[in-house]
C-alpha cells in the first residue's frame, strides 16, 4: 500500500506539469474531483475559519457560526485545539494586558487566562502547542528567547524556559514523536533550525529554508508521529521527511494563495491546503477537494501555525 507521501508525489507531480503550462490547471483539477465526489465533499466538509478585517473571526461550523469580534490593535488571533475535541478553537491574546481569551468549540465556554509580564524587551509572539502531550493545545508566549508556557494538564502556573535568541522565529512542534511539542526556533541569519528534544533535552540543528522568502510550517505530513521540517515557497511545499531525512518537493498552490495546512480528513496526518480569495483547495492524499468559504480579503486560520521566516514580519 502506498504511503501518503507516495500518493502525493504520484498525483501532484503530474499536476505541476500542467500548472507550468496553465495557471488555471489546479482549478480545473479541483473541478473534476469535486464533480466526481460532490456529495461526499458536502457531507464531510471540514470546519473552516477566517479572520475578517473590522469583523473578527468567522467560522463555517453550523453549530458555532457566531463571530468573535476583534477590534483592538493589541490583540493577536490564536488558533488551536484547546479542549481536545479535534476541532479548531479560536481566541485572542492581548499583548498589552497579557490576557488570553479562548472560545472552546466543545461546549461554547470561554477560557480566560492571564500571563505575567516578561522581562524580555522583544515583542511577544504567541506559540500555542501541546507541550505536555495531553491532546490539548497549551497557551504559550515567546519573546527574544524566553518561553512562557501554561500546560493544560494541571492548570498550574505559567512556566518559563529559555531557548533561542532575539531575532529568531519560534517554530515549536513534536519533532521527536513523544506527543509533546519541542522548543524550536528558525534563525534567519543562518537559515538554520534549532530543535530541543522534549524527551532528553538534546539540541539538533538543520540547515533548511530561505529567510525572507519561505513560510515556516512544520507538522506531521508523513504520518509517522513526528513533525517534519517544512516550508512553503512560491507555491511549492518543501518537506524533510522525518523518517528518511530526504527532502520532498510538492507543487501545490498559486502565487496569490496562502498555505493553510491541517488534518482536514482527521486521519492523523496533516494535509496540504491553500486558500485563494474565498476558496480552499485541500489535497488529503486521496482526493483533491475545494470548499467555498470566506471573502477575497479574509485571512484563513489553521491549527498548524504558518510563520514568516523573518522576525517581526
Amino acid at each position: 500500500m502506498q504511503s501518503k507521501t507516495e500518493r502525493r508525489k504520484a498525483f501532484l507531480q503530474p499536476l505541476s506539469i500542467f500548472k507550468a503550462e496553465a495557471k488555471t490547471a489546479l482549478t480545473v483539477f479541483a473541478s473534476i474531483f469535486i464533480v466526481a465526489s460532490a456529495a461526499s465533499a458536502q457531507k464531510d466538509s471540514p470546519s473552516l475559519s477566517v479572520f475578517r478585517k473590522n469583523v473578527g473571526v468567522v467560522s463555517s461550523d453550523p453549530g458555532k457560526s457566531s463571530t468573535l469580534t476583534i477590534s483592538d490593535a493589541n490583540l493577536d488571533v490564536v488558533a488551536g485545539d484547546f479542549d481536545a475535541d479535534g476541532r479548531v478553537d479560536i481566541g485572542t491574546f492581548d499583548r498589552s494586558a497579557r490576557l488570553w481569551t479562548v472560545r472552546r468549540s466543545g461546549d461554547g465556554s470561554t477560557l480566560v487566562v492571564s500571563f505575567p509580564q516578561q522581562k524580555s524587551s522583544g515583542r511577544p509572539v504567541t506559540v500555542p502547542a501541546d507541550y505536555d502531550g495531553d491532546g490539548s493545545t497549551d497557551m504559550a508566549v515567546w519573546s527574544a528567547g524566553a518561553w512562557q508556557i501554561r500546560v493544560s494538564s494541571d492548570g498550574g502556573p505559567v512556566l518559563t524556559q529559555n531557548f533561542g535568541v532575539k531575532g529568531d522565529v519560534p517554530v515549536p512542534a513534536d519533532f521527536d514523536g513523544d506527543k509533546k511539542a519541542d522548543l524550536a526556533v528558525f534563525r534567519p541569519t543562518e537559515n538554520r533550525w534549532y530543535i530541543q528534544s522534549s524527551t532528553n533535552g538534546t539540541v539538533r540543528t538543520v540547515d533548511f529554508g530561505q529567510a525572507g522568502t519561505d513560510l515556516l510550517l512544520p507538522a506531521d505530513y508523513t504520518g509517522d508521529g513526528k513533525a517534519d521540517i517544512a516550508v512553503y515557497r512560491n507555491s511549492t511545499w518543501l518537506v524533510i521527511d522525518s523518517t528518511t531525512g530526504e527532502e520532498d518537493k510538492f507543487e501545490f498552490g498559486f502565487e496569490d494563495a496562502r498555505p493553510v495546512p491541517g488534518d482536514f480528513n482527521h486521519d492523523g496526518e496533516v494535509d496540504f491546503a491553500v486558500y485563494q480569495k474565498g476558496k480552499w483547495y485541500v489535497y488529503d492524499g486521496d482526493r483533491l477537494a475545494s470548499y467555498k468559504f470566506g471573502e477575497s480579503e479574509d485571512v484563513p486560520l489553521s491549527i498548524v501555525p504558518v510563520r514568516q521566516s523573518m522576525a517581526g514580519r
